[in-house]
């Protein structure tokens, strides 16, 4: 688990009640439903789940990306200003200056026609007003920060003249530029080799040690949660099914759904040729949910219960909760 930062008492980012539902054809889908948490300063928190759980709807709906057919609702505290459906104006300023983030294929995130300094120096120039050359020796900075070797002469290089795992890197030096209260970073992982991953992971834990920037980590990796993450939100079917910290969800989750994703990861130390743990089934389709919990067709301590209602987020203890009927987890 990562070392714990010190971070403000008070939330820098407080997300409440959020909804996001699409207008479709002959109906309306309902993709998030009700996801409630806060984020303080300096701190990690992932949000984790299979795709289609809600996870990078829900970083889309705060950050206005959503599609034109999505309306979002609820509410979105950044730095105490109500965020969500402000007008897009007033969200151009707040994108890629106080909240940035980070996507998972840089290589569709950047311009290939444009070099790397031309990219960075313009969001500069943008946000912040500054000169050609004060926003170069900043871009320059960022790009050491991020460690990319021989940034004086990279900073001239085009997207594709960069590895993977280096375009990554730009794309962090990016979002981190305008130095955001909160840094979104969607599947920054994937694609990549299992040791560019750790890089990656290890950059991001030293930059908001650094700057002290609230980081959300959007992932359906474990592994990579634990570590960067001092909180997790394990989401399904839309909602929150499982919060509380990392260390006490990882080994005492209260929930056949979070007890699952961790059983279904690689282990070092299982004897060679043992299969691996399988979740049976497929995540549910959110425009025909079951009716009660949407995990009981999967769950292997389903109930009659688990059936007909749809269990409420409850707290376990501290700040540990878990939406389900079942109380044999977390011993």
């Amino acid at each position: 688990m990562p070392s714990i930062l010190k971070t403000s008492d008070s939330p820098i980012l407080k997300v409440r009640d959020l909804r996001v539902r699409f207008n479709l054809a002959h109906h309306s889908l309902e993709a998030i439903r009700g996801v409630s948490f806060d984020v303080r300063r300096g701190e990690a928190l992932g949000i984790v789940g299979e795709s289609g759980s809600g996870k990078s709807q829900t970083m889309m709906a705060m950050l206005g990306l959503l599609a034109a057919n999505g309306v979002a609702s609820g509410e979105v505290w950044l730095e105490d200003r109500q965020i969500l459906g402000i007008r897009e104006r007033d969200l151009n300023t707040i994108r890629g200056n106080r909240m940035a983030v980070v996507f998972q294929d840089p290589m569709s995130s950047l311009n290939p026609y444009l070099r790397i300094e031309k990219q960075m120096t313009e969001t500069l120039r943008l946000h912040k007003g500054m000169s050609v050359a004060s926003a170069r020796k900043r871009a320059l900075e960022m790009l050491e920060a991020v460690k990319i070797p021989g940034a004086r002469q990279r900073i001239r290089c085009y997207p594709h003249e960069f590895s993977g795992g280096m375009r990554q890197r730009v794309m962090i030096a990016m979002a981190l530029l305008c130095e955001p209260a909160v840094l979104v970073a969607d599947e920054p992982t994937t694609a990549l080799d299992v040791t560019v991953q750790a890089q990656i992971i290890y950059l991001l834990d030293d930059l908001r040690r650094d700057f002290n920037t609230a980081i959300i980590l959007i992932t359906h990796d474990m592994g990579v949660v634990a570590g960067l993450c001092e909180r997790v939100l394990v989401m399904y079917g839309g909602r929150v099914i499982e919060k509380g910290q990392a260390e006490d969800l990882f080994y005492r989750s209260h929930h056949p759904y979070t007890a699952a994703l961790l059983n279904a990861m690689p282990k070092v130390d299982e004897a060679c040729g043992e299969r691996l743990k399988v979740i049976p089934g497929s995540p549910p389709d959110l425009q025909h949910l079951p009716s009660g919990c949407p995990f009981a067709p999967r769950c292997e301590y389903v109930m009659a219960r688990c059936l007909e209602e749809e269990p409420g987020l409850e707290t376990v203890t501290g700040d540990h909760a878990r939406a389900c009927f079942y109380d044999g987890l977390g011993g």
